[in-house]
C-alpha cells in the first residue's frame, strides 16, 4: 500500500539541471494520510497477533440472533501522540472503525477503560 502511494509523489527538477528531488511537503502529507488510514482499520485485516494493548469483547445472545464484537487497540502515532482505535460490528463482518487521538498514552488508556466499562454494562465480555 505504501509503495504504490509513494510512487505517486511529485518529483521536482533540481536547480541547475541536476537530478530530480522529491517534493518533501507533498510526501509527508501523503504519508500521514496513509498512516491514519492504516491505523484506522487495517490492524484487524493484516492478521497480526493481539498485543497487550489490544482488547477484544464479545456479546452473544443466540435467542435474539445477536452476535457482536468490539475491539480496541492503543497505537502510538508518528509524533508521540497516541490513538485509541475501536472496531465494532457483527461477528464475521469487517465492522466499523473509529480512531480517537490523545496526547499521552495514559489518556488513551483512560478512554479505553471508560469504553470498556460502558460495554460491560451492555453485556460485552
Amino acid at each position: 500500500m505504501f509503495v504504490a502511494a509513494f510512487g505517486a509523489c511529485r518529483h521536482v527538477p533540481a536547480e541547475g539541471g541536476g537530478a530530480a528531488v522529491l517534493d518533501r511537503g507533498h510526501h509527508l502529507q501523503l504519508y500521514l494520510q496513509l498512516w491514519k488510514v492504516q491505523v484506522s482499520g487495517m490492524f484487524a485485516a493484516i492478521g497480526r497477533p493481539m498485543s497487550a494493548e489490544d482488547m477484544h469483547l464479545r456479546r452473544t445472545e443466540p435467542d435474539a440472533n445477536l452476535h457482536r464484537f468490539y475491539r480496541m487497540e492503543i497505537v502510538r502515532g508518528l509524533f508521540d501522540d497516541w490513538s485509541l482505535v475501536r472496531e465494532w460490528g457483527r461477528i464475521g463482518s469487517s465492522g466499523q472503525v473509529r480512531t480517537d487521538w490523545f496526547d499521552t498514552e495514559a489518556d488513551a488508556k483512560d478512554a479505553r477503560f471508560e469504553v470498556h466499562m460502558a460495554k460491560a454494562k451492555r453485556g460485552y465480555e
